[in-house]
């Protein structure tokens, strides 16, 4: 049996699916906007890119490799540790606390709030 879903519930879903939510941060990847404590933050393209993966990996270790295809694709050429500087870069302008974006030592990275 099929369900066929009305255009408004259709629209809801899509909008659901647009937007990735992990505590104070808010962000609506068709919009490409990011909000911290509902204020507007400015990110680069790729700060964006990062920070959309890491909240769709909320939770899971990501190594700098895993970053670096998810974000720029396989046939990426450079450093791994172009994938630092974009990191430090994200955390001054979203995470100050060090609240969301954990390195994971030798590894690379966990997005996942917790206090401290």
């Amino acid at each position: 049996m099929q369900v066929i879903l009305p255009d408004e519930q259709i629209h809801q879903l899509q909008l659901l699916i647009s937007r990735l939510i992990e505590n104070e941060i808010k962000m609506d990847i068709s919009a490409k906007k990011v909000f911290l404590n509902e204020v507007e933050i400015s990110l680069t393209k790729t700060e964006f890119l990062i920070l959309e993966y890491f909240m769709k990996n909320k939770g899971l270790s990501c190594s700098r490799e895993k970053i670096i295809v998810g974000v720029w694709g396989y046939d990426f050429d450079g450093e791994e540790k172009i994938v630092d500087v974009y990191i430090n870069s994200l955390r001054k302008k979203i995470d100050p606390k060090s609240n969301y974006i954990h390195t994971i030592r030798g590894f690379g990275y966990i997005f996942q709030y917790k206090e401290d």
